[in-house]
């Protein structure tokens, strides 16, 4: 045979088996080009179902803090009401002047008629012409009880009575009302409470009539 016949088909028979293996690869790396873009919509789709996972937990975590507050706010409002129906309940009675005082006063009798025994009760007085309330126990310059805005008066039980003098100007000649706050404190316990009360007072040295306040009982 002749050599360079010969040459020229190893020749072909190498290219045709290079064209074959360069095939081979092309199918291979199609494959692989494949799974590659498989692979990564497979990691997309999972971390996208990560995602939404993540979602769902946080809306799910929101969701049971929600519920959690919802209880703890149902149950404070339980027990406050609770602590509230419990409380003191009070009369209040108008005295008419209080002669054993100095200048324009009027006296008014606490009856406590219902709830535990109060260690302190802090009243205050207020409205137009007010001007405080006496108290025996801080006596002023002269010797006189002095006028404070509030005064402690108790300790008083169920069926008890305190007695406040309210301060009112002598230039009032017309029914006023005078509102009364009383922060309560109960005996041998952290429990307190806000009682506020209406009753009104005609001029410096009476009240208009005997007044039941407890009836007249207004929000804090």
């Amino acid at each position: 045979m002749d050599w360079n016949l010969t040459a020229a088909i190893a020749s072909a028979a190498c290219g045709g088996a290079s064209a074959g293996v360069a095939a081979w690869q092309a199918v291979i790396a199609r494959s692989q080009a494949r799974a590659a873009r498989g692979d990564a919509a497979t990691a997309t789709a999972a971390a996208d179902l990560a995602r939404r996972q993540a979602v769902a937990a946080e809306q799910a975590t929101r969701a049971a803090e929600e519920q959690v507050e919802l209880m703890r706010h149902r149950l404070d409002t339980e027990d406050t009401a609770r602590r509230e129906a419990r409380g003191p309940e009070f009369d209040i009675k108008g005295r008419g002047a209080s002669r054993d005082m100095p200048r324009s006063t009027v006296k008014f009798e606490f009856t406590q008629v219902s709830g535990p025994a109060i260690e302190t009760v802090q009243v205050s007085a207020s409205g137009e012409g007010i001007q405080g309330l006496y108290d025996r126990r801080a006596p002023g310059a002269e010797g006189e009880p002095s006028v404070q805005t509030a005064v402690e008066v108790g300790p008083v039980s169920q069926g008890g009575k305190v007695t406040v003098h309210v301060g009112v100007d002598p230039a009032i000649q017309h029914t006023v009302p005078v509102r009364f706050t009383l922060i309560c404190r109960a005996e041998g316990s952290t429990d307190s409470w806000q009682r506020s009360y209406t009753a009104d007072v005609h001029g410096p040295a009476r009240v208009s009539s005997p007044v039941d306040a407890r009836s007249r009982r207004i929000a804090p």
